[in-house]
């Protein structure tokens, strides 16, 4: 049933993401399931997304969170410690998938 839940929300989650990096406020997306992560890559395409769900290399997943660290894209998929900016930011907004 979570796995249902969180792909059926995907889609419409992104869009109201993309509202919100429009506005260029940083956006925190958690999910459970890599269906979701791939919804949100594909739907947020444009704005390059940082994801890190584990199951990158490491190389790639210190470079996802780099990037949202950094501030290279306002969109991140979390795993710790990617959230650490978020928290930080207080215009940054949590999205549960």
């Amino acid at each position: 049933m979570p796995h249902a839940t969180g792909v059926s929300k995907a889609t419409n989650v992104a869009r109201y993401t993309k509202i919100l990096l429009e506005a260029d406020v940083p956006i925190l997306l958690v999910g459970r399931h890599r269906d979701v992560y791939d919804i949100w890559r594909k739907e947020l395409v444009q704005f390059k997304p940082a994801v890190y769900t584990g199951s990158g290399s490491d190389r790639q997943e210190d470079e996802a969170v780099r990037r949202f660290l950094e501030g290279d894209t306002n969109v991140g998929g979390i795993k710790p410690p990617i959230h650490q900016r978020a928290a930080h930011a207080s215009t940054s907004t949590f999205m549960w998938g």
